[in-house]
C-alpha cells in the first residue's frame, strides 16, 4: 500500500469516525420545525389568516400580507383584503 493510499484510507477513517461518535449530524424536518416553533418563528398549529382566510403557520400572511403576533394570536398589521 503506497503513502498517499494510506492517507486516502485514514481520511476515510475519520470521516467515518465522525459518523460513529455522532459529531456529523442530519437534520430532519421535524427538529428544524421545533427550533422554529421555539423561536416563535411558525405557529405550532396551522391558523386561518384573519383577513384572507388561508391557512398558515407562518408570522406575515404570504397572500394578504398580514402580520400576527403568534404568542397572543392577534393581527398586529392588517393585511390588503383585495388580495384573496
Amino acid at each position: 500500500m503506497s503513502e498517499q493510499e494510506r492517507e486516502k484510507q485514514g481520511v476515510r477513517e475519520d470521516e467515518v469516525s465522525k459518523w460513529k461518535i455522532g459529531q456529523h449530524r442530519e437534520w430532519n424536518w421535524q427538529e428544524i420545525l421545533q427550533q422554529q416553533i421555539a423561536a416563535g418563528l411558525v405557529a405550532a398549529e396551522p391558523f386561518r389568516c384573519p383577513t384572507c382566510g388561508t391557512m398558515r403557520r407562518n408570522r406575515i400572511c404570504p397572500v394578504c400580507g398580514s402580520i400576527m403576533d403568534l404568542k397572543t394570536m392577534t393581527e398586529t398589521v392588517h393585511g390588503d383584503e383585495s388580495a384573496k
